[in-house]
């Protein structure tokens, strides 16, 4: 049994033992190393497993900070989250779940708890069949809606549509795909790397490379239209668009970054549209031997590594609070009756770090 099964067979488990009436109601569950123990599986599966059902409403913490089984009310509606994985215990990207996933399912969970929503955990472990499982798995349970982070691919575009076509009510968050006309809610990366292009023209950097990789969602087709566009006033962008496989890839990256900048003779800029090309993007600086004065970084979401780097950042902010509570409403909308669609972007911050 791999890491992602074990984990779905322990929340199989405990869910229906609560529901199932073997585990009451403010019982105060086992240790995660007990319950380990007494499930033959690993304790951080159990960790995880309980962090899903406190999601989903089955476990919560009582005043002493004890986690117990929760009052189930029946009724409630049920919203499947589809996710690529909760925490990335055993995925290399560890990054995108403490930036991205974490921040967003929190806000699921809390604006879920304020409609009085239940939602049921379903990750994909990046699986192009177990993300079909879960789909067609939401409507086989006769649950209510769903809301789903797509994993990077178009290879489940039929599935999705025909759920849509059927009428159940699917939400994306984050990205969404163009060819479908199904309700999503996502930051507004157009107009966030349009301005950000912008901001670093004004600022008298004639030449900006932008570091994209390939794949047919919006979040990066639309970050990529931004650049474009924007380049039209002022700076001269270079865009490379890397193979997946090359996006995670520093060496390749820093010689990208590193050619770029030797060959520039002005004030530059890199641009990259994941935290995952940091290390190459350091990397290149570094060997191009270029003074901090005349170079600015911009990147989308935080990027702890890059404080070495003392230039001027571009840093933006997704608003995954937001992104996540929109979401919750809109699928709460179609539940009950909203004929849809529902297209919501929201704008993110640019923060501007200027060491001088």
């Amino acid at each position: 049994m791999d890491n992602y099964e074990e984990l779905e067979s322990v929340v199989l488990r405990l869910r229906s033992e609560i529901l199932d009436g073997l585990l009451n109601p403010g019982q105060i569950m086992p240790s995660a190393e007990q319950m380990a123990l007494e499930k033959a599986v690993n304790p951080d599966s159990v960790r995880i497993a309980y962090a899903a059902l406190i999601l989903e409403g089955f476990l919560s913490r009582d005043s002493f900070g004890n986690l117990i089984v929760a009052e189930h009310q029946a009724g409630r509606p049920i919203v499947a989250l589809v996710l690529p994985h909760l925490r990335c215990d055993w995925h290399d990207d560890d990054m995108f779940a403490s930036d991205v996933i974490i921040p967003l399912t929190t806000s699921i969970e809390d604006e879920a708890r304020r409609l009085n929503i239940t939602i049921s955990l379903k990750l994909d472990n990046e699986s192009i069949e177990r993300e079909k499982e879960n789909l067609f798995g939401a409507v086989a349970q006769k649950l209510d809606g769903m809301i789903v982070f797509p994993i990077t691919t178009n290879k489940n575009l039929k599935v999705f549509q025909e759920i849509d076509d059927s009428g159940f009510p699917l939400v994306f968050i984050d990205r969404h795909f163009e060819n479908l006309d199904v309700d999503f809610v996502e930051s507004d990366n157009y107009q966030a790397a349009f301005d950000a292009v912008r901001l670093l023209s004004q600022k008298g950097y004639e030449r900006i490379l932008y570091l994209t990789s390939e794949a047919e969602i919006s979040s990066l087709v639309n970050r990529t239209k931004g650049v474009l566009d924007s380049s039209r006033y002022g700076a001269h962008v270079t865009t490379r668009i890397l193979s997946w496989e090359s996006s995670f890839k520093v060496n390749e990256i820093s010689d990208i970054v590193c050619k770029f900048l030797i060959s520039s003779q002005c004030k530059a800029a890199i641009f990259a549209d994941s935290p995952r090309m940091a290390n190459g993007v350091i990397s290149g600086v570094k060997r191009s031997g270029l003074d901090l004065d005349n170079l600015a970084y911009a990147c989308f979401d935080n990027v702890p590594s890059c404080e070495q780097l003392n230039c001027l950042k571009l840093m933006i902010k997704q608003p995954l609070d937001q992104v996540g509570k929109v979401a919750v409403r809109v699928v709460n909308s179609r539940i009950k009756g909203d004929p849809g669609p529902n297209h919501v972007y929201i704008k993110p911050e640019i923060q501007i770090i200027d060491p001088s």
